[in-house]
């Protein structure tokens, strides 16, 4: 059985789709036509709005033909362009795309002259993307291509960040020592096998009489907000527990974040080993929610991680706590593919 995407109509310029709607009768009390077949007519159909007509999808105005341009218009919404959606400007506009990672998809536009598809010319799109095309005798282009940017290391500035935390690095490699623990984790049955691995115990109790009840909410120094949102959504004011007592200002997820950073940054570089000691337990609870083995020892739970996870989360929070020097934004050439890699460490108010 084929699929209602399968049997939508091919429409690729405004004077189809004016043809295609003047000989296609309406659904009944509705304004619209269906795209496909009838019993779909409320997830395919096409309808006029002035002189221009739009393809609508699941409710979304997903393709506009204007009477009054060479070019039609798509995703005009700006809605996230899924896959089944993607699946529509295939069979409606004979558009080939491309998933992508994160967030991106790709248009190939032009001839294809073989079957390698070798000339046709690659675009890459945000998932939100509006964008143009139009049509000549080398088949669909895009008169506005599109404009795709990464973020790129200054490997130099976050070198220099990194060197702040010489001494706290240090401090805490030679004071896990003393907690060093060979664990040994027994292999497949009948195998005789085991695996021997360090890590370093840390007990919960130890972590909430330093940190306070809510100590798992400094995970959000791993997590840094992202999204625009956290600029206005409020956070809690007993966000930190015991640690912001006192403070009597109202906190946005955005403001929650650079105070919790900038409060973890004064302990690394305070060179007070009471400071770094919180420091520590800040790192095992940020790494504890991937990384750690938490095992009952004695009636107390412990975390068991070992030291490279535990640099791993402080190289990752000291990079998004001062993102603004160690990240440069690049804009990538056309047709190729951003690195993503770190997207998520990058978030500040313009």
């Amino acid at each position: 059985m084929r699929s209602p995407t399968a049997q939508l109509k091919r429409i690729k310029t405004y004077a189809e789709a004016k043809a295609f709607v003047e000989r296609t009768a309406p659904t009944r009390g509705e304004l619209y036509v269906p795209l496909g077949e009838r019993r779909y007519h409320h997830n395919y159909n096409i309808r006029k709005v002035g002189k221009d007509y739009f393809v609508r999808v699941f409710g979304y105005d997903l393709i506009h033909y204007k009477h009054d341009a060479d070019y039609i218009v798509i995703n005009e919404s700006r809605s996230y362009l899924d896959k089944s959606l993607l699946d529509v400007l295939t069979v409606v506009l004979g558009l080939v795309y491309g998933n992508e990672h994160n967030g991106k998809f790709t248009v190939y536009t032009g001839k294809v002259p073989s079957k390698t598809n070798s000339y046709r010319e690659r675009h890459v799109f945000y998932r939100r993307s509006k964008f143009l095309l139009g049509m000549n005798e080398e088949g669909w282009y895009l008169p506005e291509p599109p404009t795709i940017y990464t973020y790129h290391l200054n490997r130099a500035e976050a070198n220099n960040v990194r060197a702040v935390a010489k001494e706290f690095r240090t401090y805490m490699e030679n004071i896990i020592k003393v907690r060093e623990t060979v664990s040994v984790d027994m292999g497949l049955p009948n195998q005789g096998s085991s695996i021997a691995f360090t890590s370093y115990m840390f007990a919960t109790t130890e972590i909430m009489h330093t940190l306070g009840e809510n100590y798992s909410l400094w995970t959000r120094l791993i997590n840094k907000p992202t999204t625009a949102e956290s600029l206005t959504t409020l956070a809690h004011k007993n966000f930190y527990g015991v640690m912001l007592e006192g403070i009597e200002q109202t906190f946005t997820d955005w403001q929650l974040y650079e105070h919790r950073a900038k409060q973890f940054m004064e302990m690394i570089r305070s060179g007070d080993p009471e400071q770094f000691y919180k420091a520590l337990l800040i790192l095992v609870v940020c790494t504890g929610g991937t990384h750690a083995k938490l095992f009952n020892v004695r009636s107390e739970d412990s975390w068991f991680i070992g030291i490279p996870k535990l640099l791993d989360s402080l190289d990752q929070i000291l990079l998004k706590a001062n993102s603004r020097e160690c990240f440069s934004l690049i804009q990538v050439p056309q047709g190729q593919v951003p690195s993503d890699k770190y997207e998520s460490y990058i978030f500040w108010p313009s």
